[in-house]
């Protein structure tokens, strides 16, 4: 069997290597962040501005609340990226714990090495990883220009892939479901969504799944089919409904949460629906 290596970046190797909806949930996140933080800006800058030119007035009670709840806002985005990206450095450790990747890197402590060696994986749920800076501690080791590799061989494998279809005959049963990886989880979810808006397929209840990338899925059905109201708040009012007729036995989102999940979606679709590149 012939095999080629590829090294690379920690930063580098989560968006290569780690699922595909993990990837795009940080993405979405880092996006809605960013054009908070931007917006929270821009509104300073203006207030910044009516200071110099001697028009600031007092603001009503309502505008100060308005801009609090922005300031909230900002703060719940920053936390979701968070969370997004501690599910994706999850599912990185799953793939160096499972042996799909491994990584390495030069000592500096205790003692110091002079060349890139192994680090072990068998402490990988342990290690606190800083992708930035390439860099994974434990105790008193320490790694710096840190790098992930994974072997790529020319014949089929079943190693750990964004887009790797699980096996069905392994999770017909319970016991098989328990010991679905993460990937195969996420795989399956994608393929229910799949069902339940392009197949008009029942949602079967179950505790504690997101029924955000179901809506995500219906948003761009109904952009394909021509359905999507020219409000994101229409939208998400349409959305909110649909998701509580589907899924009469789940806690359902509402729809102010539905709009601040779905903007950039929405900002690209209504663009595409223009002719706009967005």
């Amino acid at each position: 069997m012939s095999a080629e290596q590829e090294e690379l970046p920690l930063s580098d190797a989560l968006l290569r290597w780690c699922h595909r909806s993990l990837i795009e949930a940080v993405q979405d996140a880092t996006r809605n962040a960013d054009e908070q933080d931007e917006a929270i800006r821009q509104r300073m800058l203006d207030l910044q501005r009516e200071r110099l030119e001697g028009t600031f007035r007092v603001l009503p009670q309502a505008e100060v609340f308005n801009d609090e709840l922005e300031v909230l806002r900002s703060h719940e985005l920053k936390s979701a990226l968070q969370a997004a990206n501690k599910r994706l450095e999850a599912d990185f450790r799953a793939m160096v714990e499972r042996g799909h990747l491994t990584m390495s890197g030069v000592q500096t402590s205790p003692e110091r090495e002079a060349t890139r060696g192994p680090i072990p994986s068998e402490w990988i749920l342990d290690y606190r990883i800083d992708t930035a800076q390439n860099v994974v501690e434990v105790e008193s080791f320490r790694w710096v220009s840190v790098k992930a590799s994974r072997v790529q061989s020319t014949e089929p494998s079943t190693a750990h892939t964004a887009t790797r279809t699980p096996d069905v005959t392994s999770i017909l049963q319970k016991d098989g479901v328990r010991n679905m990886s993460d990937e195969d989880i996420l795989t399956v979810l994608e393929e229910h969504a799949r069902r339940v808006v392009d197949d008009q397929t029942p949602l079967s209840p179950s505790a504690g799944v997101s029924l955000m990338p179901l809506i995500k899925r219906k948003l761009q059905h109904r952009a394909e089919n021509g359905e999507m109201l020219p409000s994101i708040i229409g939208e998400s009012e349409a959305l909110e409904r649909w998701i509580k007729d589907k899924a009469p036995s789940f806690h359902t989102p509402s729809a102010k949460p539905i709009e601040n999940s779905i903007r950039s979606d929405y900002n690209r679709l209504k663009a595409q629906s223009k002719g706009i590149k967005a």
